[in-house]
């Protein structure tokens, strides 16, 4: 019994040491309410006005103080920032977010410090989000005290910058050899680090540490002089190093004087950087081996550094250069011409010798089709444009060089191309809509007056127009879908990622944010800017990276999956010197589907194109400046159609920022969004038209007519938007006869068809008959009418087909019934309804609806009425009464139906319907809604759950639902309804995710929300019976190697995990709330003695139901 005690002495020490904490946390929550305090977390943050100063405390160590800020509609029309900034004594650091997301997952953030010398904290915020914003106060490093935090608004000119606070630029900054070291370390950012994902975290480091380093340069001379002897030394590794990035070969051996100067410039920066960012670094330190590099060869320094530019565009391949064009080294394409197969047999062969000789004597990993989509009739034997493309992987890794293998395949008879997967390019009355010169130019900043699109033509010819809005898609870098600008235009139910492969297309880079910007940011919202296309409807499809590079098979990819998915115009501010026939083909299905590619020239300042822009399958776009000018980067050349703006053009990025950009990257979405609004005023155009439209609708620029300088000139937007109206496509066409119906059998009866949008139309006729014989007019001919002399009484009905006589199938149709009586019953043929005033009148007033029959000398009606609430109201029994008069209190949408009959008939023969609005004078605003459910969580699966909603600010709120399944599957209650409750019945145990959106219901979009988790049993809790712990290294290790604890329960199979950890000092370090996430990593420099604890329960359960524990010793 004795030894059966002693043995498990540890046991009982683990369980009193837990009863210990368990005790000291009960003290402390009882005695404590700081931990809880509103405030110390977003959901809990204090709300603040703009325009008012909180006095506030910092108490512990590490403790956040959160605030929230609603914006005002002065704020948002008359101003472009808010301004947060901290006062007092204390060293504060600022962390200011657009949403409660953003917020909560600590990311898309502006930050900055105090700096501790008298200067406080300032967070410059761009109004750019819905808001509420969101606000971090901490004090710097571990400080604690008292501030002041201020909220305020002010106006400043979109930005001219390049990234965050820069470090190096402070120290090199009036510096001698200054501008060379900048010069160097940009090219080692640009040129390698950009190239790696290792090097992404470097660079995201390095700008995270800057604002500490940037202090210190100021605060202290010493320092700043260490880091700029440091730098000098090390311009030769940086130097080669940027060589290596750009596919250069370098010897060069890494000095002991070297190594120092790292070693050195790590030590002069850490006592300046917070704990978070020196542990980064010293992860990295680690990861990148950099204690070893004294004496190795630059190379080999890169490759354990994994920076030696592999796992390029997500780990796809290897890069090489040839003529200073990118391809990745190991991913070759390859066409076979029709009739040949390809297919993955044993070790990847295709079926043709000698292909597959080529590819065995190279070696090859895999072998997948590129099989997308197939042209419609347009096509050569209808055949498919992507068919029997494949995406080989080379054998070689690095050693693989498949330019070198593609011009072996290029001369075998079976094969269409051979190419290597190369690598594309981004060609880089709202309050900020007076720095829009591309826009209007009234010879702003030195231009010439009218050297612009002509926006201000366009706007009175558009505004209060109902057009079809028209899907843009941008395929670029993607799109910060959560700006202001962007709510209900960007459609994020569609958007796609073939970067990372998946379908959120966030923009990480600000390129394609920028582009859409251009192309359809909400105008006279007072967010911002103003987009060109308000009728536009913005596509993502993220085919770049965040360092504005990705291959051709992606933008093909992206190109076909823009076309499926309905786009009519393609953005493509991207390209390559080389042509990618791949893309061409991807092209040419867009072509096929009559949609518009619109491709930016380039910006090497040459006289041809980049690819695609040279493709005869897109409409290329170059840039001019404010003064009519071609653009001195702005390439030109035989193949360039159009010009547009593209010097100094403010746009929003992903931070929601408004900075200026120089590029045909910017020339182009202005063509694209007028493209877009072609479409929207004939949606039938054929993208051949529209491209000839745009080109017509241009001033001359250079030589008189087409010249390879200018193009036909820098678009107009009103003569393109004219141009529509000579468009040689048949918009609609409308059918009319000579006599009312009915008419006796044997009358005489002649249809006539009026065709709108060409001055050459042609028709066909289509009639069927009562018994449902249909007969043709025959082929296609000018003649517009078509006579009908019946001797079958009934119904017929008249289709007229029409076309413009260039155009090869019919672009628009109509049809209409007649009826021929025998002298019996008359038949209502049509009825239409009219109301006495134009919808939408304010509550209370009067609205005679009025209908009229059309087929019978004695008609009858009978109205149904449909409130906002759903209700319907009729008016009774048939009646002549030919009116229906509404005076409601209710304000909202009226849908109004009338039914028609002759009076001899038992039913209707006709109907029409009409909506009206009446409003309540104001919109109302929701300031807030709030959640609750009728039942406790959590409840077994099968329970029903209603969540109810409650809005505060309006006399008429709608909501909208969505909820997240325990799979990740999101649920939308569907379209918006003064509804406030939601029903969820589950049969699959987790946790839900509830939102609740709410408005008034004369708002346009979301004025408020509310969120809520809700858990669903498996019906009884499952119980653990065991933990485990295992570590990825043995015990003892140095201090500062990262070692892996993970956790393996036993019994749940929904286990959630709590860590504790004792360092040698005896402080208890705690993993934080219950989680599935069952591994807890320690990178400790204390050395010692480490006590693990591990913590075990189901996720239904409310305490842990076993745990174990380890011991590890760093010295």
């Amino acid at each position: 019994m004795r030894n059966r005690i002693i043995k498990n002495l540890p046991l009982l020490r683990l369980f009193f040491i837990g009863l210990s904490i368990i005790g000291s946390f009960l003290f402390y929550f009882a005695n404590v309410n700081l931990a809880w305090a509103a405030g110390d977390y977003p959901n809990d943050a204090i709300q603040l006005n703009i325009g008012t100063t909180v006095d506030d405390t910092i108490t512990t160590s590490g403790q956040a103080r959160w605030y929230k800020v609603y914006l005002t509609n002065d704020a948002i029309y008359n101003s472009t920032h808010l301004v947060i900034q901290t006062y007092g004594n204390m060293d504060t650091y600022l962390k200011v977010y657009g949403d409660l997301e953003s917020a909560t997952k600590d990311n898309m953030y502006h930050e900055d410090d105090d700096s501790g010398d008298g200067r406080n904290a300032m967070v410059k915020m761009p109004i750019a989000f819905m808001g509420p914003y969101y606000i971090k106060v901490t004090g710097y490093s571990s400080y604690t005290g008292s501030f002041q935090l201020n909220v305020s608004n002010d106006t400043y000119p979109p930005e001219e910058r390049e990234g965050g606070a820069c470090a190096v630029e402070a120290v090199t900054s009036n510096a001698p050899s200054g501008k060379a070291i900048l010069s160097n370390i940009r090219a080692l950012r640009d040129d390698l680090f950009k190239n790696t994902a290792q090097g992404e975290n470097l660079i995201s480091v390095y700008y995270k540490a800057s604002p500490y380093l940037l202090k210190a340069i100021i605060i202290d001379e010493d320092t700043r002089a260490t880091i700029y002897r440091n730098l000098i030394q090390l311009q030769p590794v940086i130097k080669e190093a940027a060589a290596l990035g750009s596919g250069k070969s370098s010897s060069y051996v890494i000095t002991e004087q070297d190594y120092a100067s790292l070693v050195e410039l790590r030590n002069v920066t850490k006592p300046w950087l917070p704990d978070d960012i020196n542990s980064k670094i010293d992860a990295l330190w680690n990861i990148m081996g950099v204690s070893t590099y004294a004496g190795m060869e630059l190379t080999d320094c890169l490759s354990a550094a994994k920076l030696n530019y592999v796992n390029f565009l997500s780990g796809k391949g290897y890069i090489k250069y040839h003529n200073n064009i990118q391809y990745i080294a190991d991913e070759l394409i390859i066409k076979l011409k029709p009739g040949s197969k390809a297919q993955n047999i044993g070790s990847a062969k295709i079926n043709s010798v000698e292909v597959n000789h080529v590819l065995q004597a190279h070696g090859v990993k895999d072998i997948k089709p590129f099989k997308l989509g197939k042209g419609n009739s347009g096509a050569s034997a209808n055949e498919d444009i992507l068919s029997n493309v494949y995406l080989v992987k080379l054998a070689g890794e690095s050693q693989a060089d498949s330019l070198a293998v593609a011009s072996q395949l290029k001369n075998i008879s079976n094969v269409d191309y051979a190419e290597p997967n190369y690598i594309m390019q981004a060609f880089s009355n709202d309050v900020y809509y007076n720095y829009q010169w591309s826009l209007e130019n009234t010879g702003q900043d030195n231009g010439i007056a009218g050297a612009d699109i002509n926006y201000t033509g366009i706007r009175p010819q558009l505004i209060g127009k109902n057009l079809n809005k028209t899907l843009i898609a941008v395929v670029d870098t993607g799109v910060n879908y959560k700006l202001a600008d962007f709510s209900g235009i960007v459609r994020t139910d569609l958007d796609w990622d073939y970067v990372n492969d998946d379908d959120d297309a966030m923009d990480d880079c600000d390129h394609g944010t920028h582009v859409a910007g251009i192309i359809g940011a909400r105008i006279d919202n007072g967010f911002s800017m103003s987009g060109i296309n308000s009728y536009a409807e913005i596509l993502p499809v993220k085919v770049l990276a965040s360092d504005g590079s990705g291959s051709a098979v992606n933008v093909a990819q992206g190109i076909i999956y823009a076309v499926d998915k309905g786009a009519k115009v393609i953005n493509l501010s991207l390209g390559v010197s080389e042509v990618c026939s791949v893309v061409e083909d991807a092209l040419k299905y867009a072509a096929y589907q009559d949609v518009l590619c619109v491709a930016a020239a380039g910006n090497d300042g040459n006289s041809s194109l980049s690819y695609p822009a040279s493709s005869s399958y897109t409409l290329s776009v170059g840039a001019t400046d404010n003064m009519d000018i071609r653009a001195s980067f702005s390439n030109y050349g035989s193949y360039l159609d159009v010009m547009a703006p593209g010097v100094h053009i403010p746009s929003l990025v992903k931070d929601g920022s408004v900075m200026y950009a120089d590029g045909t990257s910017m020339a182009t979405p202005h063509v694209a969004a007028l493209a877009g609004l072609l479409y929207s005023l004939v949606p039938t155009m054929t993208c051949v038209d529209a491209a000839r439209i745009i080109k017509e609708g241009c001033d001359d620029l250079g030589d008189q007519g087409y010249d390879t300088g200018y193009g036909w000139g820098r678009v107009d937007a009103v003569k393109v938007i004219n141009g529509a109206q000579y468009s040689r496509t048949v918009t609609s066409v409308s059918l009319s006869t000579d006599k009312a119906s009915p008419q006796p059998i044997g009358t005489a009866v002649t249809f006539s068809a009026s065709a709108v949008g060409s001055s050459n139309p042609q028709y066909s006729f289509w009639v069927q008959d009562p018994n449902g014989v249909w007969t043709s007019s025959g082929a296609w001919t000018s003649t517009n009418t078509y006579q009908i002399n019946s001797t079958i009484p009934g119904t017929y009905q008249v289709i007229v087909y029409a076309k413009d006589s260039q155009a090869s199938q019919s672009q628009a149709f109509d049809s209409s019934s007649f009826t021929f009586t025998s002298g019996t019953t008359e038949r209502v043929t049509s009825v239409s309804l009219s109301t006495d005033k134009a919808s939408p009148q304010p509550i209370g007033t009067t609205v005679t609806f009025t209908a009229s029959a059309v087929g019978s000398s004695n008609p009858q009606y009978s109205f149904w009425v449909q409130d906002p609430n759903g209700v319907w109201t009729s008016s009774g029994a048939w009646t002549s009464t030919n009116t229906y008069q509404i005076n409601n209190a209710i304000p909202g949408i009226y849908q109004v139906i009338v039914y028609a009959k002759d009076s001899q008939a038992s039913q209707s023969q006709a109907f029409d319907s009409s909506s009206f609005t009446f409003t309540s004078g104001t919109t109302e605003r929701i300031t807030s809604v709030s959640l609750s459910t009728d039942k406790a969580s959590p409840q077994p699966v099968g329970t029903t759950v209603t969540f109810t909603a409650s809005a505060v600010g309006s006399n008429n709120p709608q909501y909208s639902f969505w909820v997240q399944d325990p799979n990740g599957v999101w649920t939308s209650s569907g379209a918006w309804t003064s509804t406030n409750t939601y029903q969820i019945n589950s049969t699959i145990p987790g946790i839900y995710q509830v939102i609740v959106y709410a408005k008034d219901s004369q708002a346009s979009q979301s004025q408020a929300f509310d969120l809520s988790s809700f858990t669903f049993t498996s019906g009884t809790t499952e119980r653990i019976t065991s933990v485990s712990l295992s570590t990825d290294k043995a015990s003892p290790q140095p201090a500062g190697i990262a070692v892996t604890f993970t956790a393996n329960a036993v019994g749940s199979s929904n286990p959630q995990y709590s860590f504790w950890v004792q360092d040698p000092n005896g402080s208890w370090t705690n993993s934080g709330p219950w989680s599935n996430n069952n591994t807890y990593q320690l990178t400790n420099t204390i050395a010692g003695n480490y006590i693990i604890i591990v913590y075990a329960k189901d996720f239904s359960a409310a305490e842990w139901q076993a745990f174990n524990s380890t011991e590890f010793t760093f010295n």
